[in-house]
């Protein structure tokens, strides 16, 4: 059995996201990405995801990493930023 990580609700149940993932990333199959507050793009609110994805690759982790969050404006606009936001945010 593995978990399902989403960092929306880590964020807004505890905080300390970064913390929490690393300390998880062992037993996770799947990071859910949205931002905080109200589920939306990443980049759009309080939670700092370059950092976080920076950290998600630091664990080695190598599952996968799916947005489930709300567009704010036009979808593919929204998820082609948010891809590119995420492969920005790894080295090449």
């Amino acid at each position: 059995m593995r978990l399902l990580f989403d960092i929306y609700h880590e964020q807004v149940q505890e905080g300390n996201v970064i913390t929490t993932l690393t300390e998880a990333a062992d037993i996770v199959s799947v990071f859910h990405v949205a931002d905080n507050p109200g589920r939306h793009d990443p980049g759009t609110g309080e939670i700092n995801y370059h950092n976080v994805y920076k950290a998600i690759q630091k664990t080695g982790y190598a599952g996968y990493v799916a947005m489930e969050y709300l567009p704010l404006g036009d979808p593919i606009g929204s998820l082609t930023k948010a891809l590119y936001d995420f492969r920005s945010a790894l080295p090449s």
